[in-house]
Order: C-alpha cells, then structure tokens, then sequence
C-alpha cells in the first residue's frame, strides 16, 4: 500500500443509527467529500490500486461496507480501511 495514498484520505466518518446498523459513510480525501447510504450505487477504489465498479450497497457495519454487482446474488464485502476513495453513480442510484 503506497505511503502517499493513505496519507491522501483526511478523514473518515461513520454515522451510527443503534447498535450496528449504520445510516451512512463519509470519506473525505483529496476529490472531496463522498458520503454512501445503503441502496446507492457506487465505484470503489482500493489502496492497492484495484477498483470495482457498479456496486450497490446492501449494508453498512462498524467495519465495512457490504455490496453486490449482480443484483444480490453474490454480496461482497470490503473494510473501510481498504477504500481509497468511492464515487456515488447518483443516475444508477435515482432510477
């Protein structure tokens, strides 16, 4: 994991609901300020460079964030400390 990319993200903040159940995810790096909610589609991108596009959130934990590219199928996972930045497809996201 490059030095320079995780000194990029400034701040990062989880907004809890009760217990485990959590209402949002904000990231704040050098594009700005991305705040995720369940049911939005988003691209991830990884301190390791990988990324994966197309990816709705089904949950939000205390330690990451859950997500599927095919319709629930398959739900994935990725810790929170993984993410490097996300970008939020609004037009996927209001259909």
């Amino acid at each position: 994991m490059p030095g320079d990319l995780q000194s990029s993200v400034t701040e990062k903040e989880i907004r809890w609901m009760t217990g485990n159940n959590i209402t949002s995810y904000t990231i704040v790096n050098e594009q700005g300020k991305t705040t995720v909610a369940v049911g939005d589609t988003v691209t991830i991108h990884t301190f390791s460079g990988g990324g994966m596009g197309g990816c709705m959130v089904v949950k939000l934990t205390n330690r990451g964030l859950h997500y599927t590219q095919d319709d629930g199928k398959h739900i994935k996972t990725i810790a929170y400390d993984r993410i490097y930045s996300l970008e939020v497809d609004y037009e996927a996201t209001n259909r």
